[in-house]
């Protein structure tokens, strides 16, 4: 009766405890399910949820807009353009007063005498500034654009006298030759373990201070870093392609495809000759890059809508943006630093993209007058089949103006570091200069823009 009842009592004891144990267990799936739940409340309210862009035809801006000033402008009174452009962007405009006294009044008109007009109108556009600022809302980006800021003294690129051009050409051209030049020797660099590639205007060799495991160079035959032209742009965009793949081929886990090039001193080039660095790397592209695409992903994601299609789209309605075969060239409307012109294609591999490439860049050297400049260059990664894998990543390239060649000053501080960007070139400007340059170099007169889908 005794064993009876000691049995009766461990089998109770065996439920009881299975029977807290499911309990214990279901409450931590409750708790792990109600922590999942704020975590998500929590990313979905902080997201850049917001409505499609809407159909092209549904939103037309046919007034005339040939700077920030007018477009904002036309934001004041047509919200509709505004609501379309706040998809990704945000533009507030606001004006900055101040009262210059009698003392200080002769300074302060000398210092931005290069803005011309009468004294009055000089006196009223520096007492009443307009600030215009641009919020790209996925990216992060912040650009403040102030037109009077921009005629002080060193506050342009400078480049455009003929003595300054003729002092760029000697300054880019001493120094050249195989004697004085080791990019010029092509012998006095180093090479890759499978050999150069090497195409009729570059060829390739091995970085000797690696920032990754595969890190080369494309130089070019010419020396001076400006004397390039579209067959120039073509054959790098070719010989790089080739190396990509070669790297690929060698290394399958390396699918990252980025070149960076910074053409003159002033743009922190270590040898005036030409030269790009090409990196493939294997677990992300070089950081600016990697933060592009997943802030692209995370919109095109929680909002079902192509970021880069939009973002062509936006710039289109504004008149930003110029077709180039089945590219195009953004004059970008929030520009990381001085007349940044951004070039997109689906398919690196586009005749159109190394078109759009030397239409970018040649536009920038002879119509801007611009003689130091830096630009990335992106590849969508390699997929499976050893090619690149053409879908949600499209190639393109960034490149931007670094300032006067012979300007002592640094072109980025406090401001730049850990501020936002002051931008003294109006992106509209450079936008006609984009388009005699495609007419120039490929008689290409179609309209303005025309939106290109990637």
């Amino acid at each position: 009766m005794v064993g009876h009842a000691q049995s009766r009592f461990r089998k109770l004891l065996r439920l009881h405890s299975s029977v807290l144990s499911r309990t214990r267990h279901g409450r931590l799936c409750l708790l792990v399910f109600l922590c999942v739940l704020v975590v998500v409340c929590f990313v979905l309210s902080a997201s850049p949820v917001l409505p499609a862009v809407p159909d092209r035809a549904s939103v037309r801006v046919d007034e005339r807009i040939d700077s920030m000033q007018s477009l904002s402008d036309v934001l004041s009174y047509r919200p509709e353009v505004r609501d379309a452009l706040a998809m990704i962007f945000d533009v507030h405009s606001d004006a900055a007063r101040m009262s210059v006294p009698a003392s200080f009044r002769s300074k302060a008109m000398a210092m931005f005498s290069a803005y011309g007009g009468t004294k009055e109108q000089l006196l009223q556009a520096i007492e009443t500034q307009r600030i215009i600022e641009v919020w790209n809302r996925v990216t992060g980006e912040n650009a403040v654009f102030n037109n009077i800021r921009s005629f002080r003294p060193g506050g342009g690129s400078g480049g455009s006298n003929t003595a300054e051009k003729l002092a760029v050409t000697k300054l880019y051209t001493d120094g050249s030759g195989e004697a004085t030049c080791d990019f010029c020797s092509k012998v006095r660099t180093a090479e890759d373990i499978f050999g150069r590639i090497t195409g009729n205007y570059s060829y390739t060799a091995s970085n000797v201070a690696k920032l990754s495991k595969w890190h080369g160079l494309i130089i070019t035959n010419a020396h001076n870093p400006l004397a390039f032209d579209e067959e120039v742009i073509a054959d790098i965009i070719t010989v790089s392609h080739k190396w990509f793949k070669k790297v690929h081929s060698e290394d399958p886990l390396h699918i990252y495809p980025n070149i960076i090039c910074d053409i003159g001193k002033k743009a922190s080039a270590s040898q005036i000759h030409l030269h790009l660095q090409m990196a493939l790397t294997r677990y992300h592209y070089f950081s600016g890059t990697e933060q592009l695409l997943r802030a692209a992903a995370f919109y095109s994601k929680i909002n079902k809508s192509s970021y880069w299609n939009d973002i062509v789209f936006l710039h289109d309605m504004i008149g930003l943006s110029v077709s180039v075969g089945d590219c195009v060239i953004l004059s970008n409307i929030c520009p990381r630093k001085e007349k940044e012109l951004f070039v997109l294609c689906k398919d690196p591999e586009s005749p159109s993209f190394a078109r759009a490439i030397a239409i970018a860049l040649m536009t920038l050297r002879d119509a801007a007058d611009v003689h130091s400049l830096s630009f990335v260059l992106s590849y969508p990664p390699f997929g499976k089949s050893g090619d690149y894998h053409l879908g949600d990543i499209p190639a393109f390239m960034r490149v931007i103006d670094r300032g006067s060649a012979f300007d002592s000053r640094a072109d980025t501080g406090a401001l730049e570091y850990f501020g936002s960007t002051y931008i003294a070139t109006d992106p509209y400007k450079i936008v006609p200069h984009i388009l005699k340059m495609r007419q120039r170099l490929y008689g290409d007169s179609d309209s303005r823009h025309s939106f290109t889908r990637l």
